[in-house]
């Protein structure tokens, strides 16, 4: 799926394309491609048996933007529920990932600077609730749903250092951060195995290693695909 967004504020992790499987039977795959100029994401999901979906996710990213130089990588694997009644599905899922992070963060005042920089690795947990509407699950023309993602991340830096909080040079540092990110989505099929998808979600992140919570709206609107 090739992904047009729209997003504000620098966060200590960047959080892939917000995925939200809408698989309604056996044997169905779904996957998402987005390349842009800050960041790639693949994501694909598979019901193996009803009711059970499997999902994977890659991501990697590199940027400069508002002063900041911020590389990661990350690779997910999440299990799910999913179920259908009438014309709504929903599910949960479940996530679990694995990834390396560099930040260097900088913002200015007009009478304090602060600057952050970060290198290390981190573990990620996942927790995400769906709920859609659609015209027919067995052959749908479109989906309008609403998704909740929680990310737990568990870092840890070979090198941190924090000049709003006087940590300077500080190495092998453990931290745990949190973002939550609510999305509205929508699934136009314009044929058997395509669709326009839009997304207008939020995160807000808790990171202790910045120097408050942050927070950014998105937009994307992209295509993506189905098999059967």
């Amino acid at each position: 799926m090739m992904l047009m967004g729209f997003s504000s504020c620098v966060s200590l992790h960047t959080p892939p394309a917000h995925f939200t499987p809408t698989l309604t039977k056996k044997n169905q795959l779904e996957g998402e491609a987005g390349f842009g100029l800050v960041a790639s994401n693949v994501n694909l999901a598979y019901s193996p048996l009803k009711h059970l979906s499997v999902m994977a996710n890659v991501q990697a990213l590199t940027f400069k933007k508002n002063n900041s130089g911020h590389y990661q990588k990350c690779a997910e694997f999440a299990v799910g529920y999913y179920g259908t009644k009438k014309r709504l599905i929903y599910g949960f899922n479940a996530g679990y990932g694995l990834g390396t992070q560099h930040l260097n963060f900088n913002f200015f005042t007009d009478t304090t600077s602060y600057s952050l920089q970060t290198s290390g690795k981190y573990q990620k947990l996942t927790l995400q609730s769906f709920i859609a509407l659609t015209d027919n699950p067995d052959a749908p023309g479109w989906f309008l749903g609403l998704s909740l993602k929680e990310s737990l991340y568990m870092d840890n830096y070979a090198s941190l250092t924090n000049y709003g909080k006087e940590r300077i040079n500080v190495r092998n540092v453990d931290e745990t951060n949190t973002s939550f990110e609510p999305c509205i989505f929508t699934k136009h099929f314009f044929s058997k195995r395509f669709c326009l998808t839009t997304q207008v979600g939020m995160n807000i992140s808790y990171d202790e290693s910045m120097f408050w919570p942050t927070q950014y709206v998105f937009l994307r609107i992209g295509a993506g695909i189905r098999l059967y």
